[in-house]
């Protein structure tokens, strides 16, 4: 099964983020490219999940730009 889960980052900073990139644990990968400064992009990243139907799986996603890198982990339902 596979499931798509849609991302907000945001730039807090005072320079241009080059290059992000989000990818997760389960093969998901997509581009974000540059974000202004105090700006926000959306992404949709999908992933490959396998398990019983109607269980939740932990997949961890990774924004990275350069050497800069932020993640999260989020309970993903198995359809």
């Amino acid at each position: 099964s596979s499931a798509a889960q849609t991302f907000t980052i945001k730039n807090p900073g005072t320079a241009t983020v080059k290059n992000v990139v989000v990818t997760n644990n389960r093969g998901g990968k997509a581009q974000a490219g540059n974000i202004a400064p105090g700006k926000t992009r959306t992404v949709t990243v999908k992933a490959k999940i396998k398990g019983k139907k109607g269980k939740k799986v932990a997949v961890k996603f990774t924004a990275k730009a350069g050497n800069v890198k932020a993640s999260t982990t989020k309970q993903v339902k198995v359809k």
